[in-house]
């Protein structure tokens, strides 16, 4: 049996961004704290999302979903 590393992501669909336009990404979870939602509040609710929920997130006067998408499991160890 193998150990796996479990890292959160998350979908984001832009909403008229002035640079992605309505472009969508996946994002881990340290960067949706770190680059998306910078403060406490906002990643509190993104990360209590589960599986299919979503939600709407302002970011510098631009609208963004945040849905809760599925987890990358990275192998650990001898391959």
């Amino acid at each position: 049996m193998k150990d796996f590393i479990i890292l959160k992501t998350f979908h984001i669909q832009w909403i008229n961004h002035p640079v992605l336009k309505l472009k969508t990404q996946y994002v881990a979870e340290d960067i949706l704290y770190e680059d998306i939602t910078t403060d406490l509040d906002s990643f509190a609710v993104a990360e209590d999302l589960d599986y299919d929920e979503a939600m709407i997130h302002w970011f510098n006067g631009v609208a963004c979903i945040i849905t809760r998408s599925r987890d990358l499991r990275l192998p650990v160890g001898e391959y």
